[in-house]
């Protein structure tokens, strides 16, 4: 099972709004598991989300086989005990809370309601550090309600941020699991929350019809909400992701630094794509700087796009780190902190994946160190492949 690979970067040149890495970066695998069978395979693992506990460890949540929820602690040396979870809900997101609980989030009684129609409850789950099951919570919805994002107030209390129906949907929940507030962010089309002390920041995909319904367009939006859930700032960051209300491709993501606030959006669809652009907020709300990565899309031969799959952290220094599966490669993006220049390196992927797309989820350890773990997204039919490697820049 276990084995030592070393790759070395390619370096990229010549790119619109990017800077070529002065040096190169590697990525020496630990070790990786492959199960040929797939999703299918009752052994096969697609992990969903990381979290760090309280000493600093990674707490990975994934799927065994289809549908069979698990946490894992993966180290240099393997992926560890699999603890499988006998939830209620059908979780996507893990969050490490007070008193070292964590938190799972995600949703839970998916019904039919009409041949074709869908309703879901938000779900909650609260597991000791053990990952035992303490207490679990729905939110009820005549729609498809689902958590797709959560962070913690200083008071302790969970906001949770996802879809109810056609619209985003925040909320407000105590530790207790009771429904402090709720609020609908308009037509949406996703969603992702982070705070500073008790001050919420919510940023959304939003679409908008103008002139009567005659034109359409997905904008992202950053709201500021303050702990009784009334919206105290709105500004919109990007326009015109997308000018048709069909489709759903959009992408988004926040990560929080010691100073500052970093929203990530996209938009893919094979017919349309916009690349990953990143907006850098002050904690108090105002725009740094943004800057595109043209290279996290990719247009095919036949007129089709790809779009990269995308993980991110924030270094101790505070620049971003964004990690990006795309065409057989892990694309490395480290921009600046101060003013956002781009430096771009590559690394390949390993080769378990096959050329098709990886889920990464990069951590930065207590002595520095860059670890990414790496496998099959959750929704790709190719064989499980999951690894955890260190990743060394220049």
């Amino acid at each position: 099972m276990a084995k030592l690979i070393a790759f070395t970067a390619f370096l990229l040149i010549g790119i619109p709004l990017e800077q070529a890495a002065a040096g190169s970066a590697a990525l020496r695998i630990f070790w990786s598991e492959t199960i040929p069978g797939g999703r299918t395979s009752q052994d096969a693992l697609a992990i969903r989300g990381i979290s760090l506990d309280a000493g600093g460890s990674i707490v990975a949540l994934g799927n065994k086989g289809v549908s069979q929820s698990i946490l894992l602690r993966p180290s240099e040396t393997g992926p560890g005990p699999i603890i499988e979870l006998a939830t209620q809900g059908k979780a996507s997101t893990i969050v490490q809370g007070p008193a070292e609980t964590l938190w799972l989030a995600g949703l839970t009684n998916r019904r039919m309601y009409v041949p074709g129609g869908t309703m879901a409850d938000a779900y909650l789950g609260k597991l000791d550090p053990q990952g035992r099951i303490v207490a679990e919570y729905s939110f009820h919805s005549f729609r498809f309600r689902y958590i797709q994002s959560v962070t913690m107030l200083d008071s302790g209390e969970l906001v949770v941020a996802g879809r109810d129906g056609a619209e985003n949907w925040l909320a407000a929940v105590s530790t207790q699991g009771r429904l402090l507030w709720q609020r609908r962010l308009g037509l949406g089309k996703g969603v992702a929350v982070s705070a500073v002390g008790d001050q919420i920041v919510a940023a959304t995909i939003e679409g908008r019809h103008e002139d009567d319904y005659k034109t359409y367009q997905d904008d992202v939006d950053v709201r500021t909400v303050n702990r009784t859930g009334r919206v105290v700032g709105w500004q919109t960051i990007r326009t015109n992701m997308n000018n048709r209300s069909a489709l759903h491709g959009g992408r988004l993501a926040m990560v929080k630094s010691r100073t500052a606030f970093y929203v990530l959006s996209s938009w893919y669809d094979l017919q349309s794509a916009k690349p990953l652009e990143i907006t850098k907020l002050s904690l108090d709300g105002a725009i740094s700087w943004r800057k595109e990565l043209p290279r996290s899309v990719l247009q095919q031969a036949n007129g089709t796009w790809t779009s990269c799959y995308q993980g991110q952290m924030v270094l101790e220094n505070g620049d971003l780190l964004v990690v990006c599966s795309i065409e057989a490669q892990i694309l490395v993006f480290r921009l600046d902190a101060k003013n956002g220049d781009v430096t771009v390196m590559s690394v390949p992927l390993p080769e378990c994946h096959e050329g098709r797309p990886a889920a990464l989820f990069p951590v930065q350890r207590k002595n520095g160190a860059i670890w990414i773990f790496g496998s099959r997204p959750d929704s790709n039919i190719g064989k499980s492949c999951t690894w955890l490697g260190e990743l060394s820049l220049p």
